[in-house]
């Protein structure tokens, strides 16, 4: 009788173990610790110490860093750069990097010297917002580089802008750098939506710039080529650009691009940005150009023109959100 009790509890207890063991990988919709999650999450770099994206810490030790198509260092990701991250995540706040991408808005001239105290300039063509009252890069602040206040930028001045494009164009910069080459001899480049096309001039315009393409390569535009709406990147010499508020720039290429990152069907996709297109009684909107179904999720808070982070998965380049969250 005492060995079939003994057996008796001998089997509950592996019973017990084993589902312990299988319970571990967490409850219902948390991510598996075992395996991860894969998924591509793009955001500010809000902190170091491997690099912190949309409140999640990332391990970038052995992933491929890219910067603007090139290979770049961890060096390279600092504080305020807009990052996409592709990797997995063992929870909510921690994951592991596999490649980390950084493109900037623009690296290109300052066009009219900033006022004094003003909060906004244009460079580029582009209108800048910046924040120098935020206490953290998480909460708005704008990050100088190479310099501590917009009265050091001048006409002419070549800068790099990392930021977040409102639902009114404005780059809300989370990281602007000066840079020390003067413009005539600088590589300058910036991403935008083209408008105003003229085929006949073979001008169109981004913002207050006004683009020449007459001599521009035109090779890596996508099917259909040249056309209004096409999110583009412009390269060329600074010794082609005129400064002003209505700035000129004859580009040397102009080539397709992609404004946020794609992904597989069904993968998993963090995203940071400003929402656009929202009507009240909707449950779609887009974020940064990504058209964004929040499904039966709670909208509030939700408002054009408001900053919040969405993560779902892709389905037919659709963002399914299953949360929304401020930013």
């Amino acid at each position: 009788m005492k060995t079939n009790c003994s057996i008796a509890m001998l089997l509950m207890t592996i019973i017990a173990f084993t589902v312990a063991g299988c319970s571990s990988s967490g409850d219902s919709g948390s991510v598996s610790t075992s395996t991860g999650t894969s998924g591509i999450n793009k955001g500010v770099i809000t902190a170091l110490g491997s690099i912190f994206v949309n409140g999640v810490e990332y391990n970038v030790t052995g992933s491929n860093v890219k910067v603007e198509k090139n290979s770049g260092l961890e060096s390279d990701l600092k504080v305020g750069k807009v990052v996409t991250v592709k990797g997995s995540k063992s929870d909510d706040i921690h994951g592991s990097a596999t490649e980390v991408e950084y493109k900037d808005n623009l690296e290109g001239p300052v066009d009219v010297t900033p006022t004094a105290g003003s909060s906004q300039f244009q460079a580029f063509g582009q209108t800048i917002a910046v924040n120098t009252t935020a206490a953290t890069v998480a909460a708005g602040k704008t990050v100088f580089s190479n310099f501590t206040s917009l009265t050091r930028l001048t006409s002419g001045s070549v800068i790099e802008v990392s930021g977040l494009p409102d639902a009114n164009g404005v780059i809300q910069a989370s990281y602007i750098e000066l840079k020390s080459a003067p413009l005539a001899s600088s590589s300058i480049e910036m991403k935008g939506t083209i408008t105003g096309l003229n085929t006949t001039a073979k001008t169109f315009t981004i913002g207050a710039l006004t683009v020449n393409y007459s001599t521009a390569s035109l090779s890596d535009l996508p099917v259909g080529g040249i056309a209004n709406n096409l999110f583009v990147e412009l390269n060329g010499n600074g010794a082609n650009y005129t400064p002003g508020a209505n700035p000129t720039f004859t580009a040397a290429k102009v080539e397709g691009a992609t404004e946020n990152p794609s992904g597989a069907e069904g993968s998993s996709l963090s995203l940071e940005g400003y929402v656009k297109g929202f009507t009240a009684g909707s449950n779609t909107f887009t974020l940064n150009g990504q058209p964004v179904n929040t499904g039966t999720l709670s909208l509030a808070g939700v408002a054009n023109n408001v900053r919040i982070e969405v993560e779902g998965t892709l389905s037919g380049g659709v963002l399914m959100a299953t949360k929304i969250k401020p930013t």
